[in-house]
């Protein structure tokens, strides 16, 4: 997810009536209503996924910004591993050269003790 998804899913949650949403299954339609009971959405009984549809959309009211934060917190996380790779990479590197400097030295050393 790239970070201007997130900025304009984040962007969706904050002007959308504040949440806990609920679903409410009514003998002609399923409605979603805020914490206060007022509507926000009537979802007609006319198929019979709509029913599922009302749960998911007032189960992903709260559940987005969970989402959001977790996804957030994970790039963050990456980013910090990924800058801890770089810094092992590199004091890899020059331990590599520190090896191969001292391997050097080691057979110039040889040479003078056999001359």
């Amino acid at each position: 997810m790239t970070d201007d998804e997130i900025k304009r899913l984040r962007r969706l949650c904050e002007v959308a009536t504040p949440g806990p949403w609920a679903q409410d299954t009514g003998t002609l339609c399923n409605k979603v209503a805020d914490a206060y009971g007022r509507l926000l959405l009537r979802v007609h009984e006319d198929h019979e996924r709509y029913p599922h549809d009302a749960a998911f959309i007032a189960a992903a009211r709260e559940a987005l910004p969970k989402l959001l934060d977790e996804v957030e917190a994970w790039k963050t996380r990456c980013g910090e591993f990924e800058a801890a790779a770089d810094r092992a990479s590199q004091r890899a590197d020059g331990w590599q050269q520190e090896a191969m400097e001292l391997h050097e030295e080691v057979e110039r050393l040889k040479g003078l003790v056999n001359k």
